[in-house]
């Protein structure tokens, strides 16, 4: 069984990689900013939602992201880089959105959690808003 805290700070660790990921984005590209500091907000404040859960269970916040997200961030910068444009950053903006809906999703099945549950049902819907907006960008490029 998966524990609360545990899938909990799983999250906080991929929101924390998206949020990097989005400040990169936006240092880089100014077209989009609107959506990239809402993006941001929608992580770092569900973020501070989401600790209190893990501490409660006497866990340590990760508040630190992944090695893939690090890993991502800069395969980005390069491909971005390379092309000489940031249509890179919002094909892999559109990968980053698809694997957090993913990972939202995944933890609101396997919680048993009233209150994380309420959560994820409030963000899901503000991420897959957000993916149609990049979705359509995408197309656009």
């Amino acid at each position: 069984m998966v524990s609360e805290s545990g899938l909990s700070n799983d999250l906080v660790a991929v929101l924390k990689d998206g949020s990097m990921f989005c400040k990169q984005a936006l240092e880089k590209n100014t077209s989009h900013d609107q959506l990239f500091k809402e993006m941001i907000s929608i992580r770092d404040e569900t973020i501070l939602k989401l600790a209190p859960l893990i501490e409660k269970d006497g866990k340590i916040v990760r508040l630190r992201g992944t090695f893939a997200g690090e890993i991502r961030r800069g395969l980005s910068e390069l491909k971005a880089l390379l092309q000489g444009d940031d249509k890179a950053y919002f094909r892999e903006l559109k990968k980053l959105e698809e694997m957090t809906l993913e990972e939202l999703r995944y933890c609101k099945e396997k919680s048993s959690s009233s209150e994380l549950k309420l959560i994820l049902n409030n963000l899901i819907p503000r991420f897959e808003r957000n993916l149609e907006i990049i979705k359509t960008i995408n197309s656009n490029l």
